[in-house]
């Protein structure tokens, strides 16, 4: 939602206090809006996740390490738009490679 606040910055004053009670809704997370705090178990469970992979060896280990920091950078407050990058490109270099293996049709995987 940080990112969608600058697309305010172009409105007129009478347009954004036009706005304000949407905006007021939004942000207090009425409705089922709520549930976006589910958001924040996602990286529990990928966490939980890369640590299983870790201990049975699905994955190389290398790529469970990439996968735990990612999700650990991931979990970063707003603001550390640096950390959520290099979370999403180490997930990435994680996630890519057993995907192609996946699509080959590896049993390995």
């Amino acid at each position: 939602m940080c990112l969608t606040m600058s697309a305010l910055d172009k409105l007129t004053n009478t347009e954004f206090e036009g706005m304000m009670p949407g905006l007021l809704a939004i942000f207090s997370r009425q409705g089922w809006l709520v549930l976006l705090w589910g958001i924040v178990l996602l990286p529990l469970g990928f966490g939980i996740q890369a640590i299983a992979l870790l201990r049975t060896g699905a994955l190389p280990r290398w790529q469970g390490l990439l996968i735990l920091f990612g999700v650990i950078f991931v979990a970063t407050p707003d603001g550390a738009e640096v950390l959520n990058l290099s979370a999403s490109v180490l997930l990435a270099l994680a996630f890519v490679p057993y995907g192609i293996r996946l699509i080959r049709g590896g049993s390995d995987a």
